[in-house]
């Protein structure tokens, strides 16, 4: 475990940043799901900064195609499991004081480890390609638990990156669009905690990934970003960004909640999304 009593000096850049608080980072447990091209540099970010404790969970193993921009790993880490291998170089290179946990798991089928494990967490960082409602998954977790969740994900030369605060209101069910309300109401807040499993959720067919390092670190640091400013009171954590690398064009707006969302519309905003409401 790395050292855990850092020489203040490791972070005397940030806190030479006005209001930034690093007793409240080393507070922090983070849940980083998929350590890929989006949870490697999230998570490398995160033992950076200095938090407390950090899970990384995958189930698959480094190829060679990752290389280009999942920036936890080497030649020499092909074939092992992503997990593993991610926490690995994250205690050897990218700690100063943060605990890394590998989790390597199906985070569907071991949907049962998943919640035991956010218990623990102050926030969820989701970049697992897995589809919208696996996404809703997620975002359901964070009600109820009422911890915020952040998400990025990269095609090409875009970046999306969409932070929710706990408690929803919004949340990623506002944004609507999906049409398998079954599926999502066995998702809610009121179940989540109590499911072994949710393999039974549809995927989404993607095509291959296209992207490339620049895209990739963006997208993760944004991610996280979004999650400091929130927590420390720093500035923006809007709630949908959109950046085109080509251009440097960028959109980002704040969404406005459904009160007839399935996920947050029967949470109390000021609870922090702990319980639903009657």
């Amino acid at each position: 475990m790395a050292d855990t009593s850092p020489d203040p000096d490791y972070w005397s850049r940030q806190l030479s940043i006005p209001q930034w608080k690093q007793e409240i980072i080393h507070e922090q447990t983070a849940f980083v799901l998929g350590a890929g091209g989006i949870g490697t540099n999230v998570a490398f970010a995160l033992c950076r900064l200095g938090i407390k404790k950090l899970f990384i969970l995958d189930m698959d193993v480094v190829d060679s195609h990752n290389l280009n921009r999942q920036t936890l790993y080497g030649l020499d880490q092909v074939n092992k499991p992503k997990a593993q291998a991610a926490a690995d170089t994250l205690t050897r290179v990218h700690s100063v004081c943060t605990e890394v946990v590998p989790v390597n798991l199906n985070a569907l089928t071991g949907w049962k480890m998943v919640v035991e494990i956010a218990r623990e967490c102050t926030v969820l960082f989701n970049g697992i390609d897995v589809g919208d409602y696996f996404d809703v998954a997620v975002q359901s977790l964070g009600l109820a638990l009422g911890i915020p969740v952040s998400v990025a994900g990269t095609f090409q030369s875009m970046i999306t990156v969409d932070f929710f605060k706990k408690g929803g209101h919004p949340c990623w069910g506002c944004m609507g669009g999906l049409s398998d309300i079954d599926t999502i109401k066995r998702l809610a807040p009121e179940h989540i905690l109590g499911l072994d499993s949710i393999d039974f959720v549809p995927h989404d067919e993607h095509p291959q990934g296209a992207s490339f390092v620049c895209v990739a670190v963006i997208a993760g640091q944004l991610a996280v970003n979004n999650w400091v400013n929130n927590i420390l009171e720093l500035g923006a954590c809007p709630t949908r960004s959109i950046l085109y690398l080509q251009t440097l064009d960028i959109d980002k707006w704040e969404m406005e909640a459904d009160p007839a969302c399935l996920l947050c519309s029967k949470l109390t905003p000021a609870s922090g999304g702990a319980s639903p409401s009657e």
